[in-house]
């Protein structure tokens, strides 16, 4: 039997470089009070089925349970630990209420990207739906000259050129369209379903499609600036929930 990792971080290199292929296999019918909706995602069975053999045979186990933290809050604790002694722990909320399958659907929820996030193993298909490429920043969306000169080092004649004011580069399609959603209504959405955790294109359109009543929906950058304004208003509405975003849609209907 190969000697296993002899610390934590060197275990997860050897995990992380042998990460399997998860598909997401499984389709999730969601009913609301506005109508229903579906996302596709790997199931927990088949993420633990894959990666805890490799976990184990580098000398890690994996821990995860519902309990109640120091603040008295329901969450799920889970640790990452390493045969040295070493661990990675954390902590992810979950609802103060709610039904036996609501509840269980949560912490279904939470295993998945719990043991997903700390392994930084990814379900084939992610995707950002277009978040990162809005925010990337000025620099790459600028005309190739532009971007020399902002990338030259500072000193000398050439630094001085670059901090002349340059002209304004052309607008970007849709960015003079007064009806499109805009790049900080991106950016806020990006935000709010980050922080909650919801990485999956799939598992984002699907909120959105469910919230807006939009079936035909394919990209975020599709929505209209009062689509958007209402869509952030509702995410803000269930972010207000004591236990984050995922328990506000719950408790409004529109839970995972």
């Amino acid at each position: 039997m190969p000697e296993q990792p002899k610390t934590l971080v060197a275990a997860l290199v050897e995990v992380q470089a042998r990460l399997p292929r998860i598909e997401k296999s499984k389709t999730a019918d969601v009913r609301t009070k506005d109508g229903s909706y579906q996302y596709s995602y790997a199931d927990l069975t088949a993420i633990t089925e894959a990666l805890l053999p490799l976990l184990t045979a580098n000398g890690l186990a994996w821990v995860c349970k519902p309990t109640l933290n120091t603040e008295g809050k329901m969450v799920l604790a889970y640790a990452l630990k390493h045969v040295s002694g070493e661990q990675e722990t954390g902590e992810y909320p979950l609802p103060a209420s709610g039904s036996p399958q609501q509840l269980g659907s949560a912490i279904s929820y939470g295993r998945r990207y719990c043991i997903t996030a700390v392994t930084g193993l990814a379900p084939a298909d992610d995707d950002d739906d277009g978040q990162a490429a809005e925010q990337q920043g000025t620099a790459q969306r600028r005309p190739p000259a532009q971007r020399r000169k902002a990338e030259q080092p500072a000193g000398g004649r050439t630094a001085q050129r670059a901090t002349r004011p340059a002209a304004d580069p052309p607008p970007l399609p849709g960015d003079d369209d007064p009806g499109k959603i805009s790049k900080p209504q991106l950016a806020k959405l990006g935000v709010v379903f980050s922080k909650a955790g919801i990485v999956e294109r799939d598992e984002r359109l699907a909120i959105v499609r469910g919230l807006l009543d939009l079936t035909d929906l394919t990209s975020s950058t599709e929505l209209t600036k009062e689509q958007a304004s209402r869509l952030i208003d509702a995410l803000d509405r269930a972010e207000q929930h004591p236990d984050g975003l995922l328990a506000g849609l719950a408790q409004s209907g529109g839970d995972q």
